[in-house]
């Protein structure tokens, strides 16, 4: 059974039946008396009353057993009841089950809010970061509800707390509106002031809800602002205003890092206002000391964001404390008075400069007017003596301060101590350039000798190039000065001349042309017309701001126009050639000759001598074979460029010695003929050229010999024997053949004396051939001749010839020779230098070196023998029995091809002599190959005589030859005008300027060594050409590891040096290069013309000037390449071009002008067009201005013309006439005074009152 807690008792009626469930209706059950009703429960939720109740009287009815339920209480389940019943005859018993459900109450009314904790119900929250509220509700019954349960109702549901109730709503809706939530409450759980008890009777109606309102209020954030300090005049505050808020007062986790779009109120300082970082220097007005609550909040600024609002009514205020004034950057405060200062300046970048017994005056600004040390010394009126430094450019600084002081001396402000800085500058500025030309020298020392380097034929200009590191230039002047003695410098002024003044004695001001450039014009023309030729000195006087001044002193220039030069020959043979002969006063060399030109300036007669530059000579030779040609060469003077040296020493360049090393060839002879001239350093030269004539013939005549006997057919028995007449048969081939003699049996005899002794010696007969002129003969001219030998004897027959030069020519001997003794034997390295000295090499204690000073190693093995052959008298003979080994390779181990030295070694070696007569031992000499390879070689020499004795140990030697300088290249990249790119692999003796860039040029290099192995590659950049003394002397050079740019705007050789591990050097040079990348300049200038009426005629020869320049920059310019015109007539369309110009690379053209004649019959218009274009070799173009003239080249046509109406006998009128001039004319000058000419004849009337009239 179930019920509910709250209503009315529930009364429960029992019937008693038997266990067939038949309704028992004894007589028991009608007496109240015996019928017993009990009821047992162990929980006390539910009240159960068991009743008996009688029937009424005469019903006949049984009794009622009855059981009465109340609830104390709700139940969660059923509650198990026992009842039992019992009469006289009868038992019962029976479980019943129970359950009390709680009392579903309903809302009525409007709820109540509450913000969580808060007793005042009255809709509204402060903001807290939640969603939670309190709300007052009121819960009731219904009707069915008993007395006693409503009065419980309506004490404890009436204004019931539900307290942290859930509303989904958190945040303050904009300007804190009203906001609703569903109040749907489920349970008790949130009332805690609610009994449990009460808790369990009662049940919210499930559904039940209301609707609730709330105000979320803003939080209130509290404010504090820190105090700060800045400086006066600054709004550098120690502790930035932006960061003096802070701000209590948030609501559960929130704070400003996690609030979207929180800001901080502005803090505004009261002493800025309108003050920037712009204008606060000028209009701050706050006093140096605290000012309290100074720091205040802007009320309108600053973003709580939504949920909170900024208690700007009773926050902290921050104290502002300004202190003195900081000086940061000092120029804006104080600066060198340049006008009242002595040797103390301050430039325009407020750079501050003193030199030598310097005192410094100031100018203040800032409304100041003191200044002091920090130490407080007044410095407002005498200034500051600075002391002199150690070092120039030395920075020194003073501490100081500035104050504003009233006429009573009050302090008004001041600035803390700050510092300013000077630079010491005690040297006088910098004479980087007195350049003529490329050439530039700047002499500091003027007590040296003045040298010279400058030589020319025409006077000169000196660019002078001024510096100064420190206080900078004030001006400069200048001195030209000439000797005709070798003086020092200093020996060419005065005292006056080094006064701090610039014009004072010989100085004379210069001007400025350009940034630190000026110019110095040299040397004078006599009368206008002559040079006067002087040794000539530019000296320059220049001045710094700090008053240091200093002379500088040029290189020497020579200026002089004389022509007496000649040259002179000397000949003598080479160191190689050791014989040489005169045959009618003209030298033969048998092998190689030196012919020395020796070019003079007569320097000794004149004050005024330039040296001489280089000497041409033509070489023409005819050859033996009937050929001849002709070479032509320029020597340079052997010292280079005299440049640096005194009068005296350039007496030394007044000579160029050529030693010409006439290499003769073993092949052929040559008829050699020179012929020289000569000129000197300032471009004068030799008017007549000097010839010589000799004669190189190193071809040994041939002399072809046989032997033949009248008996065995002409065969020789064992060798050398014969039974009968011998007949020598000799032929001769020479083209200069000048002796020819016989030994026999060791006595020499020429023919003549052969022929005049032929008795006594022997000889039957001898025939010869005549001999020729010389101008008849070639190489390949033979003479012949016989002698025939008939009495018996021992004959040993040789014939020798020589020729002009000494050449000899000769047939065989023969020699035996015995030995019992080990041989002896010796090799001898012999180095030779190019000009023919040498030294000897020592491998004896390890490998011998030998660089490229040697030309090449001579090789001699000396064997000390008895028996070398089988005839010891003979003086050459052959051997099998010596033999070496050897090996040549290069520094990579790789073999080298050098010559056969074992097979030589068995080559025909010469018999020295005897040893001595005692043992009889000869020595022989063998020239091996020479070590003329570069390699590294090692030998090994064994010899064995014909005895079949050896040396007593192998001879084991090393030799080193390396003579060949590394090898290399230059390429340069970006080239224009012509190959992209160009290789350049050694060294240019002359260079030219043609190969052109624009904007800038790379350059990349190689280099390799076969032998010794390249140790460093360098390279120089040059504006100018430079000679290979002048790169030795050279140091400075870079390491080259990539490519190099080169900019626009120079001029540039790039020299490359290579050098190998034996110390070989080798240079390589490129071309000239010139980079340049500015426009041609071009100008057209129109001929004015003759009737100065800015129209041509004819007559006028209409016409245009043009020049067109190319700009030099840094000395450099493309030079120009092509120069084209056009020609427009504006009326026909007619159009003339054409190019005026197209000049070489080589040209290297600066400036170019010309003129361009327009022909008046294609171009007449009053509207003819002109323009002019031009481009350099570095491919920059320019094009004119069009100009516009008018050409008219057709004179006007006048016609007359008057009414011939009243006409009598066809020209006769008796009345006045009008005459009608028309002229056509496109050109007409209405200024021009017409004239009109009548030529009036005997019978015509007077032509007073005639009128003309034109018409156009």
């Amino acid at each position: 059974m179930t019920f509910t807690y709250g209503t009315e008792d529930v009364v429960k009626t029992l019937e008693l039946r038997d266990k067939d469930k038949n309704l028992l209706e004894t007589e028991e059950l009608s007496d109240v008396s015996q019928v017993k009703l009990n009821v047992t429960c162990d929980n006390s939720a539910i009240q159960v009353t068991p009743k008996i109740v009688a029937p009424e009287a005469g019903s006949g009815k049984p009794l009622q057993l009855q059981l009465v339920f109340h609830a104390n209480s709700a139940t969660e389940k059923e509650i198990p009841f026992t009842v039992t019943a019992e009469t006289p005859n009868y038992k019962f018993e029976k479980e019943l089950y129970v359950k009390v459900n709680p009392y579903e109450l309903k809302l009525e009314g409007t709820v109540s809010v509450a913000g969580s904790g808060k007793t005042e119900y009255n809709n509204k929250k402060i903001y807290d970061a939640t969603d939670l509220v309190d709300v007052q509700a009121t819960l009731v019954g219904d009707n069915n509800l008993t007395e006693a349960a409503k009065n419980e109702v309506n004490t404890y549901f009436t204004n019931l707390i539900f307290k942290g109730y859930k509303t989904g709503k958190i945040n303050v809706k904009e300007n804190e509106e009203e906001q609703s939530f569903d109040f749907a409450p489920t349970d008790f759980s949130l009332c805690t002031d609610l009994a449990e008890n009460i808790k369990d009777k009662y049940v919210i109606k499930s559904g039940e809800k209301a609707t609730a309102k709330v105000i979320i209020q803003k939080r209130t954030l509290k404010l504090t602002v820190a105090p700060s300090t800045r400086p006066y005049r600054s709004l550098g505050y120690t502790i930035a205003l932006d960061k003096l808020v802070s701000v209590a007062g948030f609501a559960g986790t929130d704070e400003v890092d996690n609030l979207k779009g929180f800001t901080y109120p502005t803090v505004v300082d009261t002493t800025a206002t309108g003050l920037t970082p712009e204008n606060v220097k000028k209009n701050d007005t706050a006093t140096c000391s605290v000012h309290t609550n100074a720091l205040e909040l802007d009320p309108d600024s600053g973003d709580p964001t939504n949920n909170y609002k900024f208690d700007f009514n009773s926050y902290k205020h921050g104290d502002l404390t300004v202190t003195k004034e900081n000086i940061t950057n000092a120029t804006d405060y104080v600066t060198i008075n340049n006008n009242t200062s002595t040797h103390a300046y301050e430039n325009e970048k407020h750079d501050r400069y003193y030199g030598k017994d310097a005192v410094i005056k100031f100018a203040l600004e800032g409304g100041y007017n003191k200044i002091y040390l920090r130490k407080g010394t007044d410095l407002t009126t005498d200034g500051l003596k600075e002391a002199e430094a150690y070092e120039a450019g030395t920075a020194t600084e003073e501490e100081i301060y500035l104050a504003k002081v009233n006429n009573d001396g009050e302090v008004l402000n001041s600035t803390n101590p700050f510092k300013i800085t000077f630079k010491y500058d005690p040297d006088a500025p910098q004479c980087s350039e007195i350049k003529f030309g490329e050439e530039n020298k700047v002499v500091t020392d003027l007590a040296t000798t003045i040298t010279f380097g400058i030589y020319k034929n025409k006077n000169i200009e000196a660019k002078v190039v001024l510096s100064d590191e420190l206080s900078g230039i004030q001006g400069w002047s200048y001195f030209v000065a000439n000797t005709e003695k070798d003086v020092r410098f200093d020996e060419l002024l005065t005292p006056d001349d080094y006064a701090e003044e610039l014009t004072k004695e010989h100085f004379t001001a210069g001007a400025t042309t350009g940034a630190n450039a000026y110019t110095v014009s040299v040397g004078k023309l006599k009368d206008g017309e002559t040079l006067g030729s002087n040794n000539y000195i530019v000296f320059v006087k220049v001045k710094d701001n700090v008053g240091n001044t200093k002379i500088y002193g040029s290189n020497g220039i020579v200026l002089e126009n004389f022509h007496d030069i000649t040259v002179e020959y000397n000949e003598k043979p080479a160191s190689t050639t050791t014989q040489q002969g005169t045959v009618d006063n003209r030298t033969y060399y048998s092998g190689d000759a030196e012919l020395d030109l020796t070019a003079k300036e007569n320097a000794s007669e004149s004050k005024f001598y330039s040296g001489l530059e280089k000497m041409q000579y033509t070489i023409s030779r005819h050859w033996g074979d009937g050929k001849k040609e002709t070479e032509e060469v320029t020597e340079s003077n052997k010292f280079g460029f005299p440049k640096d040296v005194t009068l005296k020493e350039l007496q030394d360049y007044c000579t160029i010695d050529k030693l010409l090393e006439l290499k003769n060839d073993p092949k052929k002879s040559q008829v050699i003929t020179v012929s020289a001239t000569a000129n000197d350093n300032a471009g004068n030269a030799m008017e007549t050229r000097a010839d010589y004539t000799l004669v190189l013939d190193s071809i040994a005549p041939t002399v072809e010999s046989s032997y033949a006997q009248a008996n065995n057919n002409g065969a020789f028995l064992n060798a050398k024997y014969a039974n009968s007449d011998v007949t020598y048969s000799v032929n001769v081939t020479e083209r200069f053949l000048n002796e020819l003699k016989v030994t026999l049996n060791g006595t020499v005899y020429t023919l003549e004396e052969l022929n005049s002794q032929k008795d006594a010696l022997g000889i039957k007969e001898i025939s010869m051939d005549p001999v020729n002129d010389f101008a008849d003969t070639k190489d390949s001219t033979v003479y012949r001749f016989t002698i025939v030998f008939h009495k018996d004897g021992e004959y040993t027959v040789q014939t020798k010839v020589a020729d002009a030069a000494g050449n000899k020519g000769e047939d065989k001997e023969f020699s035996f020779v015995i030995d019992t003794v080990r041989p002896e034997m010796q090799v001898t390295y012999t180095a030779y230098r190019p000009n023919g000295t040498s030294f000897v090499l020592d491998p004896s204690r390890g490998r011998a070196y030998a660089n490229e000073e040697v030309a090449y190693v001579a090789v001699t093995a000396v064997i000390t023998e008895r028996n070398f052959a089988e005839d010891n008298t003979k003086d050459t003979f052959d051997t099998n029995d010596a033999n070496v080994a050897y090996t040549a390779v290069n520094s990579k181990g790789k073999a080298v091809k050098v010559a056969d030295y074992d097979a030589a070694i068995r080559e025909e070696w010469t018999n020295k002599g005897n040893v001595s007569t005692e043992d009889n031992r000869f020595v022989y000499e063998l020239s091996l190959p020479t070590i003329s390879v570069d390699a590294n070689y090692d030998f090994a020499y064994d010899y064995t005589d014909l005895a079949g004795n050896p040396i007593n140990e192998t001879i084991k030697q090393a030799v080193t030859l390396d003579r060949v300088k590394p090898e290399g290249t230059v390429t340069v990249e970006d080239l224009v005008n012509g190959s992209a790119s160009e290789t350049w692999n050694k060294f240019l003796s002359a260079i030219t300027f043609g190969h052109f860039g624009k904007n800038s040029v790379r350059a990349s290099m190689t280099s390799d060594d076969e032998t010794a192995g390249v140790e460093a590659t360098q390279y120089l950049i040059s504006a100018k050409v430079l000679t290979r003394s002048e790169l030795e002397a050279r140091t400075g050079w870079t390491g080259y590891s990539s490519k190099i740019s080169l900019a626009a705007s120079q001029n540039l050789v790039v020299y490359e040096k290579i050098t190998d591990k034996a110390g070989n050097i080798q240079y390589i040079s490129t071309d000239g290069i010139i980079v340049d990348n500015v426009a041609p300049v071009v100008k057209i200038t129109p001929t004015n013309p003759g009737w100065g009426k800015g129209v041509y005629s004819a007559a006028d020869n209409p016409g245009f000037d043009i020049s067109v320049t190319d700009p030099v920059v840094n000395d450099a310019y493309a030079g120009l390449k092509t120069i084209s015109y056009t020609i427009t007539n504006g009326t026909t369309g007619y159009v003339e071009s054409g190019t005026l110009a197209n000049l070489e690379r080589t040209s290297h053209l600066q400036s170019w002008t010309g003129h361009v004649t327009i022909n008046p019959d294609n171009f007449y218009s009053n509207d003819v067009r002109v323009k002019v274009t031009a481009d350099d070799w570095s491919t920059n173009d320019a094009t004119s201005e069009e100009i516009s003239i008018k050409v008219d080249n057709k004179a006007p046509i006048a016609t007359f013309s008057f009414d011939q109406s009243d006409v009598h006998n066809g020209k006769y009128y008796n009345n006045d006439k009008t005459l009608t001039i028309t002229v056509d004319e496109r050109n007409f000058d209405e200024s021009y005074q017409h004239r009109l000419h009548l030529q009036q004849a005997a019978d015509t009337a007077s032509a007073d009152g005639l009128t003309t009239e034109r018409s156009i």
